[in-house]
């Protein structure tokens, strides 16, 4: 069951028209071709997106992972019985309190399994903090950390999808340049003007490294090269990757297939 207000979620949502509304229950994957669809896209916005899209299902992921760790699992694994199977969906601490509650524990007994459980809690945070201090599992943050430079009256960063963030700041840019050049008889383009291209070519070269460095991953769990895994991406030319291959990258993309 995905977050409530999860990555995917805001990053559909966005898109909803006539046409199309945001389906959770639907594999992501499957969301993701049904909104193109929808919206007509041809290829090269369909590439756009798909980089978006890839984000958002690896920011889902994280954020799933993020609800436990392998030692609180273990943890709610050795006091699961016919009353308690252990939510992997659920926030701990509410699945500790409903636990709690199913076994009806004495002071004594409560006291040692809530030191337990603290302690479960407080290795994978260890555990976690390892995890983030390597640069390369950060990628995500890229983009968070170019939109927060940009920073301006009218615009300030507030953790939403990465491309409704920027089309807020260029709409605070682009109503500032149509103030500075109000008085003239023909004031230029905003679209076509240097402002407008160096922000937008900021935003997607941050846009590509990000890409670059979800691909190196996808490469580095499955062992193929960068182009097989865009063949199996983007659905073209499988016959030339292999079935075989096919499967395992998809099987290594978490909940870009759910």
């Amino acid at each position: 069951m995905p977050p409530p207000n999860g990555p995917l979620r805001d990053f559909f949502s966005q898109y909803n028209f006539t046409r199309y509304t945001y389906d959770p229950h639907r594999p992501a994957l499957e969301e993701f071709e049904r909104l193109c669809e929808a919206r007509q896209w041809g290829p090269s916005k369909i590439r756009r997106h798909k980089t978006l899209f890839l984000l958002a299902a690896e920011r889902e992921q994280d954020l799933r992972e993020s609800l436990a760790g392998p030692n609180v699992i273990e943890f709610f694994r050795e006091y699961e019985y016919q009353r308690f199977t252990y939510d992997f969906d659920a926030p701990t601490q509410s699945e500790f309190q409903r636990l709690v509650e199913l076994r009806g524990w004495g002071e004594a007994n409560l006291l040692r399994v809530t030191i337990q459980f603290n302690k479960a809690v407080e290795l994978d945070a260890r555990e976690q903090s390892v995890y983030d201090a390597d640069p390369g599992i950060q990628e995500v943050d890229l983009l968070a950390d170019w939109l927060r430079r940009q920073k301006c009256r009218g615009y300030r960063y507030r953790g939403g999808p990465p491309e409704l963030e920027f089309e807020k700041l260029v709409d605070v840019k682009r109503r500032k340049w149509k103030r500075t050049y109000a008085h003239l008889e023909h004031p230029p383009l905003w679209k076509h003007s240097s402002e407008f291209e160096s922000l937008r070519a900021g935003f997607y070269e941050v846009v590509e490294k990000v890409f670059n460095l979800l691909l190196d991953k996808l490469c580095q769990i499955t062992g193929f090269t960068p182009w097989q895994v865009l063949v199996v991406l983007y659905g073209e030319g499988e016959e030339n990757v292999g079935k075989n291959a096919a499967k395992k990258v998809r099987s290594t993309k978490g909940p870009v297939t759910r």
